[in-house]
C-alpha cells in the first residue's frame, strides 16, 4: 500500500465508510476498497500501511515554488520550469516526503545499482593488466554495457523525458529539456 496524493473534486472516485470519505486514483482502486474496506484500514492500523495522511482543505490551489504566477486547481507540473506544483498556504515541513521524492529516490537507487557495473566495465581496463578485456570480448562488453544502461536511461530517466517533452510542447525550454536531451543523446 502506498500513500499518494489524489485530487478531490467532481468525477474523482470516492467511497464513504464509517463517516469518512475516501478518494481514489481510479475506479478499480475504489471498487477494491468498497468490497473490503476493513482489510485496507486494518493494515494501516497494524503498521503495514502508510502513515495517516491529512487531507487538504477543499478548494486548495497549487502553485510553482519558482513561478508563483502559475496557479492551478490541482497537483501537476509547472508549465514554465517543469517543477511539481505545491499546495498554497500549507506549511511544508522539510521532514515530510512527497510521493515524487519517494519515486525519484527509488529510481536513483535502482539506477545506481546498474550504473556501478557500467563504470567498472567502462573504466576497468585503466587498471594494470586490462582485467575487463580478459573477461569480455569487445562485443560482449558493449552488449553488457547496453544491457545495464537500458533500464537506467529508459526507466529511471523517464520522468525527465516526460517533462522535457512537455517543456517543448509548452515552448518553455528548461533544465528538464536539457537533462532529457543529454540522457537520450548519451544513451544513443
Amino acid at each position: 500500500m502506498y500513500a499518494m496524493t489524489v485530487a478531490t473534486g467532481a468525477g474523482t472516485p470516492a467511497h464513504d465508510h464509517g463517516g469518512v470519505t475516501y478518494y481514489f486514483c481510479g475506479e478499480g482502486c475504489r471498487a477494491k476498497f468498497a468490497a473490503s474496506p476493513d482489510r485496507y484500514l486494518d493494515a494501516r492500523a497494524e503498521g503495514f500501511g502508510p502513515a495517516e495522511v491529512k487531507p487538504l482543505p477543499a478548494g486548495t490551489k497549487y502553485t510553482c515554488p519558482m513561478h508563483p504566477e502559475i496557479v492551478r486547481d490541482g497537483p501537476g507540473i509547472c508549465s514554465i520550469c517543469g517543477m511539481a506544483l505545491e499546495p498554497m498556504g500549507i506549511p511544508h515541513p522539510e521532514a515530510e516526503e512527497s510521493g515524487e521524492l519517494r519515486d525519484m529516490t527509488r529510481r536513483f537507487w535502482w539506477a545506481a545499482a546498474f550504473t556501478v557495473p557500467i563504470l567498472v566495465l567502462a573504466m576497468g581496463d585503466m587498471l594494470p593488466g586490462e582485467p575487463i578485456s580478459r573477461l569480455f570480448s569487445p562485443r560482449g562488453r558493449v552488449l553488457a554495457e547496453l544491457a545495464l544502461a537500458t533500464p537506467v536511461c529508459l526507466w529511471a530517466a523517464w520522468p525527465f523525458y516526460d517533462r522535457a517533452v512537455k517543456s517543448v510542447i509548452n515552448r518553455s525550454l528548461n533544465m528538464f529539456t536539457l537533462i532529457g536531451l543529454g540522457v537520450s543523446v548519451a544513451y544513443g
